[in-house]
């Protein structure tokens, strides 16, 4: 359980920790580069890939599980990007999906999310799955057969909220 300590105190860790439960990590490896400042040591650039499958999600309350994913994280200290080859939501197939964050120092921190998803939808499922204000605007919207393309950016400068997300 190697967690740097940075990620420890900035609380990535124990989000992690509270958020993504099961599957395995078939591969990883981080290389990285420690430089002497004013005598600390500091990172001076990392670079590191994750092969997972298996995973399950629970990003936060107003939004649904997705489980079953499988997909190649990779992170460096200016971004990260993840590509998930499968997942599963609301009884739904997601495929080919990418998550990134271009730039952590951003004025404009945000999460883009771009992908494909297939299958059945109803609103049997994404009542069954979860309980918000989302699943209440969204339910109407999902019946039957679905092939999708979605691309969502969710601000991440503030507490996250709908209102200040572009789907």
């Amino acid at each position: 359980k190697f967690w740097p300590k940075k990620l420890n105190k900035s609380g990535v860790r124990k989000w992690v920790i509270q958020n993504i439960n099961g599957g395995v990590i078939d591969d990883s490896y981080a290389n990285f580069t420690l430089k002497r400042k004013d005598s600390k040591i500091i990172l001076d650039k990392i670079d590191s890939k994750i092969v997972f499958s298996g995973l399950n999600l629970k990003y936060n309350k107003s939004l649904p599980k997705i489980s079953n994913i499988s997909g190649i994280g990779m992170f460096s200290k200016k971004d990260m990007k993840i590509s998930l080859s499968k997942g599963d939501i609301f009884g739904t197939n997601i495929s080919d999906a990418d998550i990134t964050i271009d730039d952590f120092k951003s004025e404009k921190l945000s999460l883009k999310i771009v992908g494909n998803s297939e299958g059945k939808s109803s609103e049997r499922n994404i009542s069954n799955s979860y309980d918000s204000d989302l699943s209440k605007n969204i339910k109407k919207y999902f019946n039957g057969d679905s092939k999708n393309s979605f691309n969502a950016v969710i601000s991440l400068k503030n507490k996250s909220a709908f209102k200040n997300s572009y789907i």
